[in-house]
């Protein structure tokens, strides 16, 4: 049983690993993006995926650039989520190449609002959901905007978390909203959720 903890704890949880990611050496960073960048693309998930869904990683969180450099040279449709204002929802809008995204919520790049792009079809591909830290069962503990708990409840394709091995938990804490992912990848393992 995970134990329950109060919005401080987890902020205070997240304030350590923000801290832990920033102060990584950049060469060891690189390193292991590679190592779980190499991971992905073996899942049978990744391969099997038309649309993958992934955010656009900024310099803390495990690189997802060449993921979506990847996907689109293997013709597969890549959708990256873009943060409605005003709210705590996202949309997934297709893009063809990382030139298309500009700077947006939070400073993070975001692909344009263009209606003919918005992705719709959440029944199958494959959803790279980022996270602070992940554990054993798939939980996550995330930057606390909510928006992943929204959105993962209406996806119906494969989810994959990306974390580093020093990131990697045995439990944390959960909401009843919270929604655990099937697969965890680190630069060391990758995990299959039961």
């Amino acid at each position: 049983m995970c134990e329950v903890k109060t919005d401080a704890q987890k902020n205070a949880q997240r304030k350590q690993f923000k801290a832990l990611r920033r102060t990584m050496p950049q060469s060891q960073k690189e390193n292991f993006d590679l190592e779980i960048f190499k991971k992905v693309c073996a899942l049978p998930e990744y391969k099997n995926a038309d649309t993958i869904f992934t955010y656009v990683s900024t310099p803390i969180e495990i690189g997802t650039l060449r993921i979506i450099e990847d996907a689109l040279q293997n013709g597969k449709t890549v959708a990256v989520p873009r943060c409605v204002a005003g709210t705590r929802n996202m949309e997934f809008y297709k893009i063809e190449t990382l030139s298309e995204l500009e700077e947006g919520a939070y400073g993070i790049l975001e692909p344009p609002a263009n209606p003919q792009k918005k992705q719709e079809n959440f029944k199958s591909g494959l959803c790279i959901v980022p996270a602070l830290c992940y554990d054993k069962e798939g939980y996550r503990l995330g930057y606390g905007g909510g928006y992943y708990d929204r959105f993962l409840p209406q996806f119906q394709g494969n989810t994959v978390g990306l974390t580093y091995e020093v990131c990697f938990l045995d439990t944390l804490s959960r909401g009843r909203y919270d929604c655990a992912v099937q697969t965890v990848v680190t630069e060391a393992r990758i995990l299959k959720i039961n």
